[in-house]
């Protein structure tokens, strides 16, 4: 008879099976399908996210309307298990790659094997900055900022200043209803800190990056040079400190890599004739 593994080693073995992965995401496919229905019209229960830390809003909002956000909780579950597949079954095959190679040496079929690898890894870490981005991003909402009168984002030291604004009307035929509505404003923002200044130009899609912080338009003020609109000039922005989006980037680049290196080296067919 057939021994039983020890329970650690099974529990390895379940983790580095890729039949584990395909089911996590199928579960993963079933799950954003009753996301969507939980969605539907619901929008502003989960637009909390922008404004508060994610223990927050599940301390709140998830806990109170847990019939729209079982998913999510599915989902950060589900997650969480693709990604633990993801390093056992990467760093499994890995060390068996690494041990062939110091024997074998590298070829090409070794630096193949490697991209997909890396590629895998990248998932992990695009996934690692999405969780520090929800659990440890600071939020300092609707912070306005009017003309000569420094603004403080709270809990730092840096101070902002609202420097001059760009408001070009909107003047083209195909968009009638903005027609001498301003649609591309430009805002010449000045940041500075103890250490630090920095003068930038922001707008819509058009965020500015200081010390670590990340601001954000959201709206400004005339909207329009008509008289029957008000001329106080302000903007309103949102800032954001988040640790997360340097590991977006770094993701990023690795698959992008591992991409490349499964193009180059990819195994050569030969046609025989």
């Amino acid at each position: 008879m057939k021994s039983m593994s020890p329970f650690p080693v099974q529990i390895y073995h379940l983790f580095s099976s890729i039949r584990l992965a395909v089911i996590v995401l199928v579960l993963l496919a079933v799950d954003l399908c009753f996301a969507y229905i939980s969605l539907n019209g619901r929008e502003s229960l989960f637009d909390a996210m922008n404004r508060q830390s994610i223990w927050v809003w599940i301390n709140s909002y998830g806990v109170e309307n847990i019939q729209y956000t079982a998913w999510f909780f599915a989902l950060l579950f589900l997650l969480s298990v693709l990604v633990l597949n993801t390093l056992v079954c990467t760093g499994d095959r890995l060390w068996k790659l690494i041990r062939r190679w110091r024997t074998a040496g590298a070829n090409r079929q070794f630096c193949f094997s490697m991209s997909t690898h890396i590629m895998h890894l990248s998932v992990v870490v695009i996934l690692i900055g999405y969780l520090l981005s929800y659990t440890m991003t600071r939020v300092s909402p609707s912070l306005t900022v009017v003309p000569d009168l420094p603004t403080k984002i709270p809990g730092t030291e840096i101070s902002l200043e609202l420097i001059e604004m760009k408001l070009p009307a909107y003047e083209g035929s195909r968009l009638q209803p903005f027609s001498g509505r301003v649609i591309q404003p430009e805002i010449l923002l000045r940041m500075m800190s103890h250490n630090e200044s920095r003068t930038a130009w922001l707008g819509f899609n058009k965020p500015v990056r200081f010390l670590g912080h990340t601001l954000f338009l959201q709206k400004f003020s005339p909207r329009s040079n008509s008289s029957t609109m008000s001329l106080s000039r302000y903007i309103v922005i949102d800032v954001r400190n988040d640790p997360g989006v340097l590991f977006y980037f770094a993701g990023i680049i690795f698959f992008l890599t591992g991409m490349v290196g499964l193009v180059f080296f990819r195994p050569v067919r030969r046609c025989s004739t």
